[in-house]
């Protein structure tokens, strides 16, 4: 297989799933039919400005592929959001998908959210102020409705 070609494939799948390692990355491209090694993954992915950006690999001017990330993953496998008193906000979901949430959204930066603790279905945001845990808890229910 030629170099374009296995590019191509290469940005399809950092498009399309969350690849974590080298490891990920290599496995997948084997399922489509592609075998490189870890040193030519890795010179195909400087070329493409291919990064990772909380726990993920994606395209580096895609400043939406985070975002996107983690709103999929949420709106897939989170089925709960609740406030626990004014400053906690607890949100559950499928075993396996709080780190991943977590990871990826203390990446963001966002401003209003203090702390996040992940355990393997649940995730607890601690919030300084009440308006912001209000804000984040009407974007997390916008998503799973």
């Amino acid at each position: 297989m030629n170099k374009e070609k296995r590019q191509s494939i290469l940005i399809e799948l950092i498009k399309k799933q969350h690849l974590s390692s080298h490891g990920d990355l290599i496995s997948a491209l084997k399922k489509k039919g592609v075998m490189a090694g870890q040193a030519t993954i890795s010179r195909d992915m400087r070329e493409l400005a291919i990064v990772k950006k909380g726990n993920i690999y994606c395209l580096e001017g895609d400043s939406n592929d985070l975002s996107a990330s983690w709103e999929r993953i949420f709106k897939e496998r989170i089925h709960y959001v609740e406030q626990a008193g004014p400053h906690l906000l607890v949100v559950r979901g499928i075993l396996g998908c709080a780190p991943i949430i977590s990871v990826e959204i203390e990446a963001m930066g966002w401003p209003e959210i203090t702390g996040v603790i992940a355990g393997d279905d649940t995730l607890f945001f601690a919030f300084k102020k009440e308006k912001d845990l209000q804000k984040i808890k009407q974007r997390f229910i916008s998503l799973i409705r």
